[in-house]
């Protein structure tokens, strides 16, 4: 089966992403939760609100599509002045003991450069390629590209493009009616523009200088 991934431009609002040094303190009961997370906003564009059109489309045929069950939608945040917010995730392991060989993978280097996460590989908890993330950087020129990019470069208030595929889990608690949660599965995280962060942060480094010439002054008077 082919997998269609729908794609959105916004402002990076949150983000956990790999290297995950948090994992470092996880047991291996809890690590099977674990996940790449990323929130963002697109304010009142046109395009986030097709987006959410799309996703909200989506959720209706999988619905109609299983009559006799229940199905949660995805949970879209909508803020009022800054318009609609996205969270997407992605977990770093598939668990059960059917994984099929062929359908599991090694943690690409810059996303696990430690090992910390490939230590919590069992029999029943694997990195599969559904649990994998492209992270990239698109070089804008006469011959634009895309690059591999470390996930830990990104920053909060970057620009970018994610790619999220819409998937339906069947609930695994025994004591209710057959259910499924719909929810938004991140596939890829594009840099576009980086260009207010990193004004933002020298002109935080700016004023922090300037504060510390004038403590340094007074001092100096005193």
């Amino acid at each position: 089966l082919e997998e269609a991934v729908l794609t959105v431009r916004g402002v990076l609002t949150k983000k956990d992403l790999p290297p995950d040094l948090t994992t470092a303190s996880m047991n291996k009961a809890k690590a099977q939760w674990a996940r790449q997370h990323v929130s963002l906003i697109a304010y009142d564009s046109p395009s986030i609100q097709k987006t959410v059109d799309t996703i909200r489309a989506l959720g209706y045929k999988m619905h109609v599509g299983l009559p006799d069950a229940k199905v949660a939608q995805p949970n879209i945040n909508s803020r009022q002045r800054l318009g609609v917010e996205l969270e997407l995730n992605c977990r770093y392991y598939t668990t059960g003991r059917s994984t099929l060989e062929s359908h599991k993978t090694e943690f690409a280097e810059f996303v696990d450069p430690q090992g910390v996460l490939a230590s919590f590989v069992t029999d029943s908890v694997s990195h599969c390629q559904d649990n994998q993330v492209a992270y990239m950087d698109f070089k804008c020129g006469k011959y634009s590209r895309y690059e591999l990019k470390d996930p830990s470069a990104f920053q909060v208030g970057d620009i970018v493009e994610v790619g999220f595929a819409m998937v339906a889990w069947r609930n695994s608690k025994a004591n209710e009616d057959l259910s499924y949660v719909t929810t938004m599965v991140l596939r890829s995280v594009t840099l576009l523009d980086d260009t207010y962060t990193k004004v933002s942060c020298a002109l935080r480094k700016q004023a922090g200088s300037y504060r510390v010439s004038l403590s340094a002054s007074f001092f100096e008077q005193t």
